[in-house]
């Protein structure tokens, strides 16, 4: 009997009205599940699985203008620009920062040397640190100490290797070009000189960043040699930092680091502004869907509404007849959990074949594109479903009951 009720109530309903609501839900819904997808994957999208510093990290560098250079060459400036303490300190705690560190880099002389085309080269080096959170790497491999024989890992930027084997080695003729899985097989032995010691150790390259342009060892190792060869009257300064963005304030925070002039390291930032814009679109697009769906709500709650009200005494005698109010109210909550649910699932299939034309553009700007795949569309969709079920199943039982 339910059931009949249900579809007298939706024969009831004018085609205006059910063309209405269907169309405006559809219509919203499909742009919420197109949004929803399109900012889950852009959160992932830009995150490098193969760089060796993953997630959406960012390096930034303090701003050094030309009134700075001329200081430094007249002697008037103590040395590098460098962060302070309570910048580092204020950095941190910007609500766009989930969290951030510094770059420890060493006060001593570094050389390193290794065999390539049947030569031995040997060149100056750098070599810098960051906390071993900020790094995707098999961290069981990265440890060094200085007093043991253990081969100390070295991450390079692919930025150097580019350098080698498309500008050096086409100058030169007589160095190879070389892949990056060649280079991890090749020996380096790194000369630590400071404090008049001197210390040589194995090394070896076991990833590559495009994230940013420095050479990566362990922490610890590094911390270590700055005690030992360092000079402690002369700290390194902190000349960098890493921020992973939290998300919150992404805005906020390109703002402030506008404002404060940082300079941006690496190609973090193209992807920190690129991900940033992608998420306010979309979120943009989720709250026009979510509006469109609201108002599609409110008019199948205004047509049950009326529908309740025209049919206030068939009502009132069925429940002198002893039906109860539940048995009443449940032919109209029939009704409009069907149109939800023809709603939802139009815009579920719609949103995911349009997203099969957004999802080329991903693939183009990176080839090795992983989606989240349709469970977060129906995963979605089904709690809009019981959402609006609960709030109709409320919303129909209250009217019944005055």
């Amino acid at each position: 009997m339910n059931r009949l009720l249900a579809k007298l109530l939706l024969a009831k309903l004018s085609a205006f009205q059910f063309a209405g609501f269907v169309a405006a839900n559809i219509i919203g819904a499909t742009i919420i599940l197109l949004g929803v997808r399109a900012y889950a994957d852009f959160s992932t999208t830009m995150e490098d699985p193969q760089g060796a510093i993953a997630n959406n990290y960012i390096v930034i560098a303090p701003p050094v203008s030309t009134v700075t250079t001329a200081m430094q060459a007249t002697g008037f400036n103590d040395g590098p620009k460098s962060f302070t303490e309570e910048e580092i300190e204020e950095i941190s705690s910007l609500e766009g920062v989930e969290d951030a560190a510094i770059f420890r880099s060493a006060n001593f002389k570094v050389n390193a040397s290794f065999a390539l085309g049947g030569s031995r080269w040997e060149t100056v080096m750098f070599v810098e640190s960051v906390p071993d959170r900020f790094l995707d790497l098999d961290l069981d491999s990265w440890t060094a100490s200085l007093d043991s024989e253990t081969t100390v890992p070295v991450v390079l930027p692919k930025a150097y290797l580019n350098v080698l084997n498309y500008a050096v080695s086409a100058s030169r003729g007589d160095i190879p070009q070389i892949g990056e899985g060649l280079v991890k097989t090749v020996p380096i032995t790194l000369r630590f000189r400071g404090q008049g010691m001197e210390g040589f150790y194995s090394a070896r390259v076991v990833g590559f960043t495009d994230r940013i342009n420095t050479i990566l060892v362990p922490e610890d190792f590094l911390i270590a040699a700055v005690k030992k060869y360092g000079d402690p009257k002369a700290p390194a300064p902190v000349s960098r930092m890493i921020l992973k963005p939290s998300g919150k304030d992404d805005n906020g925070l390109l703002e402030y680091l506008a404002e404060g002039g940082y300079v941006f390291d690496g190609s973090g930032q193209d992807s920190f502004k690129v991900v940033t814009l992608a998420k306010g679109i979309a979120l943009f697009a989720i709250v026009q869907g979510l509006l469109i769906s609201l108002l599609a709500f409110f008019l199948l709650v205004v047509s049950i509404h009326l529908l309740i009200e025209k049919n206030r005494e068939k009502n009132a005698s069925l429940i002198m007849l002893g039906y109860t109010r539940r048995e009443v109210s449940k032919p109209y909550i029939m009704a409009s959990m069907v149109l939800d649910a023809v709603s939802l699932i139009v815009a579920t299939i719609l949103a995911n074949f349009l997203y099969r034309f957004f999802e080329r553009i991903l693939v183009n700007y990176n080839p090795e594109f992983a989606g989240t795949g349709t469970g977060i569309v129906f995963a979605v969709a089904a709690g809009m479903f019981v959402f609006f079920s609960a709030v109709h199943y409320l919303l129909v039982r209250s009217q019944v009951k005055s």
